[in-house]
């Protein structure tokens, strides 16, 4: 699978192509304190548990980084 990674350095952002298996997920739980990515507000209460899972160490190959424009 071919993926991209992003990440912001001296306030710029670059990109990577990166390829790997599909992750083995497994189930697992979480317990969320403080919700940061949506916003607040209607959302403050899950309707429902969140929903987990976990993957192990994966190895990836990574392309080098580029600037995005």
């Amino acid at each position: 699978m071919v993926c991209r990674l992003y990440t912001m350095h001296n306030g710029h952002l670059y990109h990577a192509d990166i390829h790997h298996v599909p992750w083995p997920l497994q189930p697992a739980k979480c317990q969320v304190q403080t919700a940061t990515i949506a916003p607040r507000e209607p959302w403050d209460r899950l309707a429902e548990p969140p929903l987990c899972h976990y993957a192990g160490r994966q190895d990836v190959l990574v392309w080098p980084l580029a600037p995005t424009t």
